[in-house]
C-alpha cells in the first residue's frame, strides 16, 4: 500500500512539529509541571504566563502590580469626597527572543530510515535539549545569576540566559537571607548550612514584612483549599542538609504534612518532599551554586527560593504559524538523503522588580557539602 508523506517544509508538516515540539517540551520540564500555571494569566502560581506577544521576537510586554492600600479609614458622616486612596501601580517589562538549535538528522544509516523517522530522532532530541534550556533559563533568572553549576548549556558569566533578553538582577537587601547568623555573603561559613533554623526566619519575613506603611511589597502567598501556602525550592544539597538536619522523627512529620494535602487538584501541590508551616518543599539539582562565599571567597552555596505568586513571569511570542516554537527542515547532500532540522521557542523570562523591590520571592543562601 502506497504511504502518504508530508514532505519536508510542507505548512503542514513545519506546522504539525513545531506545534508537537512545543506542547511535548514546556509541559514536561520541572517548571512546567510543579511551578506554572495550567492557565495562561492564573495568578495562584509561583510562575506567571503572559502570551501577549504576537509580533516577532524582541517584543516587549509591559505589565503592573498594585500594592495594597494604605492609610486611614472614614468614619461615621465623614466626607468621602478628597478622602480616595490612591492606587500605587508599579510596571515592569519583560522581553522576548528566539531561541533556535539546530541538528544533523542524518547519518550512517541515514538511507535506511525513513524521514518519519529521522523526524523522530530530531524531535526527541531536541525536545530534551530545549527543555533542559528552558529550566536553566527558568533557574538562574530566577536566582539572578548563572553561578557555577557545571551542567547547564550556557557557559559561566553570561550576565543573561537568552541573549537580548532580560538580564539578571540581584536581589535587594530586604529580600535575601543567609544560612546561620551570616548577615553578608562574606559572613557565611562553611558551617552556615540549611536548618529548620534558616526555614523559620524566611517564612517568617515572608509572613510579617511588607504591605503597610513602609512601602514594601509583601510576599502574597499561594492560595490551596482556602489555605496560605509558599514554595520552597531547594537545591538538592540543601535538601540532604536539612533533612539531616531536622532528624528522622521531625522530617516524618513534615512529610505526613504534604502527604496530608495530596489531594488537592492543583498539580503545583502534588509529590512535594514535605510541608512546613505553610512551606511546600521542592528539589532540584539545577537549583543555582556559587563558590566564592564568606572571608576566603571559598565557602560552596546553593541559593533556594522562598516564592509564593508570580515569583517569576514568562512571556511566550508567536514563533509563526500560529505556534510558541519554529520547525524548519533542509535536506542535503547529493541525493537528498540528510536531514538538517532546526527547532526553537519564542519567550522571555523575569524575575519580577517593582520600585526596586524584589516581588513575591526571598533568597536564602546556605553553605552546601556534597554529601558523597
Amino acid at each position: 500500500m502506497a504511504r502518504t508523506m508530508i514532505g519536508v517544509n510542507d505548512p503542514r508538516a513545519v506546522k504539525r512539529w513545531a506545534g508537537e515540539m512545543f506542547t511535548s517540551t514546556v509541559p514536561a520540564t520541572f517548571f512546567g509541571t510543579k511551578m506554572m500555571a495550567a492557565k495562561e494569566k492564573d495568578v495562584n502560581a509561583p510562575v506567571h504566563v503572559r502570551n501577549d506577544l504576537k509580533e516577532q521576537a524582541g517584543d516587549t510586554i509591559t505589565y503592573n502590580i498594585y500594592a495594597q492600600l494604605t492609610g486611614q479609614p472614614t468614619f461615621g458622616d465623614d466626607t468621602l469626597e478628597g478622602n480616595e486612596a490612591s492606587l500605587d501601580g508599579y510596571t515592569d517589562k519583560i522581553t522576548i527572543n528566539a531561541v533556535k538549535k539546530p541538528v544533523d538528522a542524518g547519518g550512517t544509516m541515514t538511507r535506511k530510515r525513513s524521514l518519519d523517522d529521522l523526524r523522530g530522532v530530531a524531535k526527541n532530541k531536541l525536545q530534551d535539549y530545549m527543555g533542559r534550556f528552558f529550566d536553566e533559563s527558568l533557574f538562574s533568572t530566577l536566582a539572578g545569576s548563572r553561578g557555577i553549576n557545571p551542567d547547564y548549556i550556557r557557559p559561566v558569566g553570561v550576565d543573561r540566559y537568552i541573549p537580548e533578553g532580560e538580564p539578571f538582577t540581584p536581589y535587594d537587601a530586604n529580600h535575601i537571607i543567609y544560612g546561620g547568623s551570616a548577615t553578608s555573603k562574606a559572613a557565611l561559613a562553611a558551617g552556615d548550612i540549611m536548618t529548620l533554623d534558616v526555614l523559620d526566619k524566611a517564612i517568617t519575613m515572608a509572613e510579617t514584612e511588607g504591605g503597610g506603611q513602609d512601602g514594601k511589597m509583601r510576599l502574597t502567598p499561594l492560595q490551596m483549599d482556602g489555605e496560605n501556602k509558599y514554595i520552597l525550592l531547594l537545591h538538592t544539597w540543601q535538601e540532604h542538609a536539612l533533612r539531616t538536619s531536622a532528624g528522622a522523627n521531625r522530617w516524618l512529620d513534615i512529610q505526613k504534612a504534604a502527604a496530608a494535602a495530596q489531594g488537592s487538584s492543583n498539580p503545583i501541590f502534588k509529590s512535594t518532599l514535605g510541608d512546613y508551616r505553610g512551606c511546600v518543599i521542592r528539589k532540584h539539582a539545577k537549583a543555582i551554586r556559587f563558590g566564592d562565599y564568606g572571608a576566603g571567597s571559598n565557602v560552596q552555596v546553593a541559593r533556594a527560593q522562598l516564592m509564593g505568586r508570580q515569583a517569576l513571569v514568562v512571556a511566550f511570542g508567536d514563533a509563526g504559524d500560529g505556534t510558541r516554537a519554529t520547525w524548519s527542515e533542509k535536506e542535503t547532500d547529493l541525493d537528498n538523503s540528510k536531514l538538517k532540522v532546526t527547532a526553537g521557542m519564542c519567550y522571555g523570562v523575569k524575575r519580577p522588580q517593582f520600585n526596586g523591590q524584589d516581588i513575591n520571592s526571598i533568597a536564602i543562601d546556605t553553605a552546601v557539602v556534597k554529601p558523597y
